[in-house]
């Protein structure tokens, strides 16, 4: 038997019902995901919760749920005669279908004809499934979605009103061109007077967004926005369930535009220097929908061609200008622009790097020496007197123009200690060694070699000629014997003792590069102690002095 909103309960006109001869005496809601969250699905065990809800609300009716996670409309066909079957009488159906036909195809003005007329033809599919069953069910329009991710809906300020301008994105235009149409010409008795269906799922959700839409913009939050849903089933179905007078349309709620407004600057951070980086925020704005954001930077109020960017490295056309940057806000009302102060003068490239430090890894020195991140670790040398010197980098892995030559006579090195200390393996052949190691790291536990023979000299080349640098010498673990290391320039001279456990902190002497930009350290015996090698000296750190 038919329920009374069938073909022949009398139906008035659109959204006039007419009294049934019988009441149904239960609903089913078929879907997808939405619903199944909501209601559940099984054909065979009422859910409790929702069926106490109801009935309170003056619906004497069993509620089910038949929800089918990731279904679309042509994949429900089978699960709505599955459940039309299942109760062939007394029942009324509610099917809120073609979410995921959206998320597949949006948006919809991007969708393409094959797209929407599948869509379309699918819709039809499953209203010739239903066929004679039709004054048994109800079709909704799909719930309102703008698949904004959660840092976006976060972003928003509340009431997050800028969502509304997304409608695009959403269901409303598949609401409009094909669902809607295809449920007014099917079944017009369930079409409001504002041209929505009665059930109007659409702005039942939209209007409490902010409330009932989880985080990916598309489903109910739970358990909040699950009981929404549940509500606007029970507002809206009076109507079929209980002959009771049509509600009212839903009326949308509005949105108040407003253009951009800066109600805070843009600010630039960095040092006006030639090599180094500058950033851009974009200041603080209202404007609904929210702006986005665009970024151009200028050299004295020109603009720089291609510096669109967030941050802009200081260039040599830069120096003795100063620069700012202008923020464009712009929404669907309007675009506003503003601009930051003025950088100080921007200055030449100074010789030094400025904020770096080089780290010079001697072997198996601890991360953090010195509070830097060690680099050109685990370099192996090699004994080769055409290898060049190789660059170092800093402690942000830039290139360095620092280089490393560290030398003494061929006699000051032993087989032995190549293999175990320098060079890292057994290599053998080494006797054209000419004394000098190029290299920008030592791969080593420590610099061993015989003291007894020379001197060993340590050259650091690349520096700016008179300028004047911190050298900073530690290791990284305690030696055996006898190991007091003294460095000197002839000028300064510093010691540093590696018998300590743990070992000393780093020591640090301030040197001045010569003319040609180099410092040049000698290692050689403190007076009175018998030193036969420069062991465990693991690090050294150069700075501006």
């Amino acid at each position: 038997m038919q329920i009374g909103i069938g073909i022949g309960a009398g139906f008035g006109g659109m959204g006039v019902p007419g009294a049934p001869p019988r009441w149904p005496t239960r609903v089913v809601f078929l879907g997808a995901s939405i619903i199944e969250q909501t209601f559940g699905r099984s054909l065979t065990t009422a859910n409790a919760a929702r069926t106490t809800a109801f009935r309170a609300a003056g619906l004497a009716v069993d509620v089910y749920g038949y929800g089918w996670s990731g279904y679309a409309t042509n994949s429900i066909r089978s699960k709505v005669l599955e459940a039309l079957a299942a109760f062939p009488t007394d029942t009324l159906f509610v099917i809120h279908i073609g979410g995921n036909d959206v998320s597949a195809t949006r948006p919809f003005a991007t969708a393409t004809d094959t797209e929407k007329t599948t869509l379309t033809n699918n819709y039809a599919a499953l209203i010739a499934d239903i066929g004679a069953r039709k004054g048994d069910v109800i079709l909704c329009p799909t719930t309102f979605r703008t698949y904004e991710d959660q840092a976006d809906i976060a972003a928003l300020p509340n009431p997050r009103d800028a969502v509304f301008e997304d409608e695009s994105l959403g269901s409303k235009p598949y609401n409009d061109a094909i669902f809607i149409p295809a449920i007014a010409a099917w079944r017009p008795e369930t079409i409001n007077t504002d041209g929505n269906p009665i059930v109007d799922l659409y702005n039942g959700t939209r209007n409490p967004y902010e409330t009932y839409v989880s985080g990916d913009g598309v489903h109910p939050t739970n358990p909040a926005g699950l009981d929404i849903l549940a509500q606007i089933m029970i507002d809206r179905l009076g109507w079929a369930i209980n002959a009771a007078a049509v509600p009212a349309p839903i009326i949308p709620r509005s949105v108040a535009l407003a253009a951009p407004v800066n109600t805070a600057p843009p600010v630039i951070t960095g040092a006006a220097q030639e090599g180094q980086s500058l950033t851009a925020s974009t200041g603080t704005w209202t404007g609904t929908p929210a702006p986005t954001y665009a970024r151009q930077w200028l050299r004295d109020g020109v603009a720089i061609s291609g510096a669109t960017g967030a941050s802009y490295l200081v260039a040599a056309a830069d120096v003795g200008a100063t620069l700012t940057v202008q923020v464009t806000a712009s929404n669907s009302q309007g675009a506003v622009s503003a601009s930051s102060a003025a950088t100080a003068v921007v200055a030449a490239a100074s010789g030094t790097p400025v904020a770096k430090t080089l780290i010079v890894n001697f072997g198996n020195v601890p991360s953090g020496f010195l509070g830097t991140s060690i680099v050109a670790n685990d370099v192996r040398s090699a004994l080769n007197p055409a290898k060049p010197a190789v660059a170092l980098s800093y402690d942000d892995g830039t290139a360095s123009p620092y280089a490393l030559l560290v030398e003494h006579p061929a006699s000051a090195i032993s087989n032995n200690t190549y293999n175990n200390n320098v060079g890292g393996g057994r290599s053998t052949g080494i006797t054209a060694y000419d004394g000098t190691l190029y290299n920008n790291a030592i791969y080593s536990s420590s610099i061993f070699a015989d003291m007894a023979s020379g001197p060993f000299t340590l050259t650091l080349s690349g520096l700016t000629p008179d300028a004047t640098y911190a050298l900073s010498f530690g290791g990284s673990r305690n030696a055996t014997g006898t190991r007091v290391t003294q460095l000197t320039d002839g000028s300064v001279t510093i010691s540093y003792d590696a018998l300590l456990n743990p070992p000393a902190l780093p020591v640090t002497g301030t040197f001045v590069a010569n003319a040609a930009g180099e410092i040049t350290l000698t290692a050689s015996n403190p007076a009175g102690v018998t030193l036969n090698t420069w062991a465990y000296l693991g690090g050294m750190q150069v700075a501006a002095g």
